[in-house]
C-alpha cells in the first residue's frame, strides 16, 4: 500500500494522508497533526493493541531548511510471528537459524518480522544424520528457508546412524547368530557361535584378529562396521561309555567305548544259547530289555549293563535239552518235546 502527503509547503497545519491500491485508485484519506501523531478517525486503520504492518509516510515542515521533510511510522507495533522447531527421530541435532534467534540445541523458538526470510541449517551430531525437514517446501534438504508471514512450526528429522555387522563362516561345523545383523551407532550386539553336532570352535575373528575360542562375543559401543569370523572343526572332546554284561551273553561294542563329543553310538545286546535278555541298565537305572541301545548327541560319560538269565536253571534230560526246540522270544514258558529213541518214551516237561 502506497501513502502520500497532501501538506502544503511550508505549513504548519494538520497532514493530509491519502492512501492507494496497487492501481492507483484512493482508499481512504486521513491526518496526521503537526507533532505526527494520527487523528484517529477512521477505524479501518487506526491504533490498537494488536500489531499492524500499516505504515504511514508523512510530510513536515523542516524550519532549518525550509522544505518538507519525509517521516514515516507503524500503525502500532510491527506484526512478528513465532517459528518453532520441533525434532524427531532416534536420532540427535541442533537447528540454527539466520537471522539468530533459532540455536535447537536449547532455543528452539523465536519470533520474526512478519515478510522476514529466515534461514534454517540442520547440524546433526555425529552419531546421527540428518533426515529432512517437514512442514516446509524443502524437506529433503539440510538447509531450508521460510517466509514468515505466520506462526510457524517446522519439523527436523534427525536418524540415529546404523552399522552393518558382516558375519563369516570359514568352511563347515557350525553358525554365526546372529547373521549379518544392522546395529544403530552406540549399541552392543552379543554373537553367538554354535557348532554342528561333533564340531567345535576353533577360532573367532574380529576385523582381522583373533579373540580365540569363546562361545560368545559383545561388540560395545558400535560406531562403524565390523567384521566377525568363526571357523569350526570336528570336535577333539571325547567321552567314555563303559559297556559290560553278565555271564550268558555278550554287548558289543564292550569295555570302555570312546564317543567324540556330539556323536551317538549304538550297542548291540546278544544272548547266548538258552539265555534271554533280561534287562538293561543305563547309568544306573533299570530299563526294560532291548536288543539294541543308542546314546545320542553324547556329551558326557555313559555306562550301559546287559543282564541275561538262562531259560531253565538246570535240565539233563537224556543228554540235555533239544536246544534247537527253543524260542528265544519266550521268557516264562518252555515246552519241550523229546522222543526217548530208546525206550520209545514220548515225554513233555513243562516249567
Amino acid at each position: 500500500m502506497v501513502y502520500q502527503s497532501a501538506i502544503a509547503e511550508g505549513t504548519t497545519s494538520d497532514i493530509g494522508v491519502r492512501s492507494f491500491d496497487a492501481e492507483g485508485a484512493l482508499i481512504f484519506q486521513d491526518n496526521i497533526d503537526k507533532t505526527k501523531k494520527r487523528l484517529l478517525t477512521n477505524p479501518r486503520i487506526s491504533a490498537s493493541s494488536a500489531c499492524s504492518n500499516e505504515l504511514i509516510v508523512y510530510e513536515d515542515y523542516n524550519e532549518l531548511i525550509k522544505r518538507n521533510d519525509l517521516g514515516s511510522y507503524y500503525l502500532g507495533d510491527p506484526c512478528k510471528f513465532a517459528l518453532n522447531i520441533l525434532k524427531s527421530g532416534d536420532g540427535s541435532g541442533n537447528v540454527l537459524s539466520e537471522p539468530s534467534g533459532i540455536d535447537c540445541g536449547t532455543s528452539c523458538t523465536s519470533e520474526f518480522g512478519d515478510g522476514e526470510k529466515v534461514t534454517l541449517t540442520a547440524i546433526p551430531d555425529e552419531s546421527s544424520l540428518f533426515g529432512g525437514f517437514a512442514g516446509t517446501q524443502c524437506a529433503d534438504e539440510s538447509v531450508c528457508y521460510v517466509i514468515m508471514d505466520s506462526s510457524k512450526s517446522v519439523d527436523a528429522n534427525f536418524i540415529l546412524k546404523e552399522f552393518q555387522i558382516t558375519t563369516i563362516v570359514n568352511g563347515t561345523g557350525g553358525k554365526i547368530l546372529p547373521e549379518n545383523p544392522v546395529v544403530k551407532y552406540g549399541k552392543d550386539i552379543t554373537f553367538t557361535f554354535l557348532p554342528d553336532n561333533g564340531y567345535e570352535v576353533e577360532d573367532v575373528m574380529v576385523d582381522g584378529n583373533s579373540v580365540g575360542t569363546a562361545s560368545e562375543y559383545t561388540l560395545q559401543d558400535v560406531r562403524e562396521e565390523h567384521t566377525i569370523a568363526a571357523t569350526f572343526r570336528e570336535n577333539q572332546i571325547s567321552y567314555t561309555v563303559t559297556a559290560t554284561a553278565s555271564d550268558g551273553g555278550t554287548i558289543t561294542p564292550k569295555g570302555d567305548v570312546k564317543v567324540k563329543s556330539g556323536e551317538s553310538i549304538k550297542f548291540t545286546m546278544t544272548p547266548d544259547k538258552g539265555y534271554y535278555l533280561k534287562y538293561l541298565e543305563v547309568d544306573g537305572i533299570m530299563i526294560a530289555a532291548q536288543e539294541e541301545y543308542t546314546f545320542e548327541n553324547v556329551s558326557s560319560d555313559h555306562s550301559i549293563y546287559a543282564r541275561f538269565e538262562p531259560y531253565l536253571d538246570e535240565w539233563e534230560i537224556d543228554g540235555g535239552l533239544n536246544e534247537d526246540a527253543i524260542n528265544a522270544d519266550e521268557k516264562s514258558s518252555i515246552t519241550e518235546v523229546k522222543n526217548e529213541k530208546e525206550s520209545g518214551c514220548g515225554c513233555t516237561f513243562i516249567e
